[in-house]
């Protein structure tokens, strides 16, 4: 009898933790179906984040999530990692679309 209480409350748990994510409508329509790579917020002040991409896209966000604003580097770039260190300096990392091998590091 306890092994199925406990089954139940591991059912309910992970039920109740899908039930919490729902999905950002402060970004741009354009960009809410895109596919993102990795995100990050700050630990020191999450109001600020970011998240990357496909096609070099960069998002930012200084609310949380609220809203994201889009900014695309001058790359066809699949970005994979990004990491902020702090407001204003930042790197990300990926790998040219173009079908080479070169990856790039930027700041």
């Amino acid at each position: 009898m306890k092994f199925i209480i406990y089954i139940l409350v591991v059912i309910f748990s992970i039920m109740e933790l899908q039930s919490q994510w729902v999905q950002s409508l402060g970004m741009p329509a354009s960009y809410r179906n895109e596919t993102y790579l990795d995100i990050q917020f700050l630990e020191s002040n999450p109001n600020f984040g970011w998240a990357c991409g496909f096609e070099g896209i960069t998002l930012r966000t200084t609310d949380a999530g609220k809203t994201w604003l889009v900014a695309h580097l001058p790359f066809d770039l699949q970005l994979e990692s990004i990491h902020f260190v702090n407001q204003k300096v930042g790197f990300t990392s990926g790998a040219l679309n173009s079908g080479s091998n070169m990856g790039m590091i930027l700041k």
